[in-house]
């Protein structure tokens, strides 16, 4: 067990102490022998003037059984924990996703090895056993338990000085990162319940909503849970049991918005102790790695993207660079509900200032290369067109206007010349990209609701008109409003940019945010590689061959059965505003991933053509290259694409899902909630609800109509309550058993 020691000598998680080592278990390795796959490494790093083993601080590397598979043990980067420092060594090496055992990030993982013979063992660094890295371990340990049939002194490492705390006993004060659980539960009452602690009239949704919270910094243990949560206003155990057990089957998810904003605002407070603070941004860092730990098989060109940056900047980089995909594979339309639309895409990357948004620009301009390339021919011959046309200005023959298309888009435009660059775009998609969103938002109030009415049309790629009285006005018809934006922002400046919460933008877009590490120490994640960049760039000019009307029915299928299962999760919460974000966010979610496929088969293409194996593939038809290949079959990408349906691109499509999900509700729930229930919004009926508050769940297994009504506040009307039950009951969530009772189904 080469990343931990395990002083109770019992091999479980939670006692294990890490020692500051890590394994990588490269597999898959069938085009070539490992010994040349380690030569190939070895190689690479030699051409940037390094060496592999010394740089990367490697102590073992040995075969795998099967001969197929290398496994590393290295020391680990303090800052990292054991999945951080795999990745970034995969990402430096140039090992695919795919090739390397994610699973292996449990401290408590078993790796068989060998003595020390050329024909496994082919590095030895015999200190690998003595090593000991004390500030890793003080930081990454899971160590902590101390089992009352073990005394310190049978401990092997009982002097150890960095091992954390035992688990406190009955009675003790309980902390999460030095902060009582007292402290935060209280600030919570304040924040979202006027101060007011719960009472009987409302303690099983309130206390179901702070558990659903709570789980994240609790562990997800039911036993703690228990202890932090006081039995307010004489709570039976029982019932407060339930209200917990029904929190930790809540769908998991990376920390809800209203729990950051307690810890925000306590971090607030406590600005002048450094530790702490050092500590919630350490949390907020690793809370951000909770969809990109899931992500699987990331293709060339999107993995290229992570390389040299902070691995919590993964999912912020994917989200921002598919506009960018989206907008080269002008040509391919995806089969999304029956209808062919194309790959619109609209990201906001959004993060306090200094949280490395700025890593953002450059590697969205190395994919949009080749357009910004075609920009500068055609800027040219704008500027020469108007040359002409001054120097010709009192002449009768006046020089024809060109119209070159121009489609990397500056964010800082007129709408007028935003239409004129659509209306001469040829068809294809304009693409943008600011680092400062505020340049969108700056337009008077009526140019704005003009640039927010084009918005919403280019996610639709639908029909503009206009008949303006103006010589200046782009007058006619637009048939497909095509442009792909990407803008980094602060959260103000997102609220600036998207102002109007129920007209439906909101929904259309796709949002990443980056964690706030203010006071994080600076790491250095070396440059990315001119190989990685040289990949970017080459994938991104075969997405602008690529053409078709492509039909994925898996990706069709699962697009439906994720939002099923968040329809059913939503309507037991009755949570219309979630319910309606998840049918925008679903779509948004399929064209990302049919971005990804495209990348795939870009690869795909390259390993098979460019790489010249000397294998003649009957397919490419004599084709040598992808390009080739690409210019020559227009209908390439319909007839193959579907064969990158995988298993693993197909739960990438859940991931990225439940991430735009996430972060819709994270920024906008309660703003949209808030809009809806202002007098100036009325539309059918206005529902009252916590963000979390499950009713279904808080109900027993046979309830009464009047239980209904208690468990959804003192406010409910009874034609909500209807209607709540006419839709559990429209569902076979529930039967009636006798007038004004139910029974649960679910």
């Amino acid at each position: 067990m080469w990343q931990a020691t395990f002083p109770y000598r019992r091999r479980k998680k939670e006692e294990a102490l890490a020692n500051g080592l890590y394994i990588l278990d490269w597999d898959g390795i069938f085009d070539r022998t490992v010994e040349e796959a380690l030569e190939g490494v070895k190689e690479k790093y030699r051409q940037q003037g390094k060496d592999f083993i010394r740089d990367e601080k490697v102590m073992v590397i040995h075969w795998t059984p099967s001969r197929h598979g290398i496994r590393l043990v290295c020391q680990a980067d303090i800052n990292l924990d054991i999945g951080g420092n795999q990745r970034a060594l995969a990402m430096r090496m140039g090992i695919p996703e795919s090739q390397f055992d994610s699973s292996v990030k449990d401290l408590s993982r078993v790796s068989y090895a060998v003595p020390y013979d050329e024909n496994w063992t082919v590095y030895l660094d015999k200190a690998v056993f003595t090593y000991f890295n004390e500030e890793y371990s003080k930081r990454w340990s899971t160590f902590g338990k101390n089992p009352d049939e073990y005394s310190a002194e049978e401990s092997p490492v009982s002097e150890v000085k960095p091992l954390p705390a035992p688990q406190p006993k009955e009675g003790a004060v309980l902390e999460y990162l030095g902060i009582p659980y007292s402290v935060i539960i209280a600030r919570w009452w304040k924040l979202y319940n006027g101060g007011v602690e719960p009472m009987k009239s409302n303690r099983n949704t309130l206390i179901f909503e702070l558990a659903c919270n709570l789980r994240h910094i609790c562990g997800f243990s039911r036993d703690l849970l228990n202890r932090v949560i006081p039995n307010y206003d004489g709570f039976p155990q029982e019932e407060k049991m339930q209200c917990i057990d029904n929190a930790l089957k809540e769908r998991r998810s990376r920390m809800p918005a209203r729990l950051t904003n307690v810890l925000n605002s306590i971090k607030a407070e406590n600005i002048d102790n450094p530790e702490l603070v050092q500590a919630m941004d350490d949390m907020e860092e690793q809370d951000e790695m909770f969809y990109l730990d899931k992500m699987k098989a990331l293709p060339l060109g999107i993995r290229d993207s992570l390389q040299g940056v902070k691995p919590s900047l993964g999912m912020p980089i994917i989200i921002a660079v598919g506009p960018a995909i989206g907008g080269l594979a002008t040509g391919v339309r995806l089969n999304v509900h029956g209808k062919f639309k194309h790959l619109n895409l609209q990201a906001y990357v959004v993060g306090e200032a200094g949280s490395d948004k700025s890593e953002i620009g450059p590697i969205f301009d190395l994919w949009a290369w080749k357009v910004r390339e075609e920009d500068k021919v055609a800027h040219k011959i704008e500027e020469d067109y108007e040359e002409q046309a001054r120097m010709a200005k009192n002449s009768k023959q006046q020089p024809k206007n060109p119209h070159p298309a121009v489609r990397y888009q500056s964010m800082r435009t007129s709408n007028a010349m935003l239409l004129y660059r659509l209306k001469y775009s040829g068809g294809k998609h304009l693409i943008s990209f600011t680092s400062e969103s505020d340049l969108f938002s700056q337009n008077a109030k009526q140019s704005w609701a003009d640039t927010s009415v084009l918005v919403r049309l280019a996610y639709d790629g639908d029909r503009y008109s206009s008949d303006y009285k103006s010589d200046s006005a782009v007058n006619g018809v637009i048939d497909e409003v095509l442009w792909n934006m990407t803008l980094c922002c602060t959260p103000d400046a997102l609220y600036r940019s998207v102002r109007n919460y129920t007209n439906g933008e909101v929904t259309r877009l796709a949002i990443a945010r980056t964690p706030d590490n203010t006071f994080s120490p600076l790491v250095d994640y070396g440059q990315r590689p001119q190989e990685a960049e040289e990949n970017i760039k080459t994938v991104g000019e075969l997405l602008m061959f690529m053409q078709g009307d492509v039909e994925l029915p898996e990706l069709e299928n699962r697009c439906k059965e994720w939002l099923e299962k968040i329809r059913l999760s939503k309507l037991k919460n009755f949570d219309r505003i979630g319910a309606q974000l998840r049918m925008r966010a679903a779509v948004t979610a399929m064209r990302y991933t049919c971005c990804m496929m495209l990348c795939s088969y870009a690869e795909w293409l390259l390993e098979n053509l460019d790489h010249k194996r000397g294998v003649k593939a009957k397919w490419a038809h004599g084709c040598k290259t992808a390009m080739e290949f690409l210019k020559a079959h227009p209908k390439a990408v319909e007839q193959q694409l579907p064969q990158f349906q995988t298993e693993e691109m197909l739960d990438n499509y859940e991931v990225i899902a439940d991430y735009i999900m996430d972060n819709l509700e994270f920024y906008f729930k309660d703003k949209i909630q808030n809009a809806k229930e202002s007098v100036n919004y009325v539309i059918g009926e206005r529902v009252l609800q916590g963000k979390n508050d499950d009713y279904y769940s808080q109900l027993p297994n046979e309830f009464t109509v009047e239980e209904a009504r208690k468990i959804k506040g003192p406010d409910a009307s009874p034609n909500s309550v209807k209607q709540m039950l006419k839709n559990w009951r429209k569902q076979g969530l529930i039967k009636t058993i006798l007038p004004g009772r139910y029974m649960k189904l679910a």
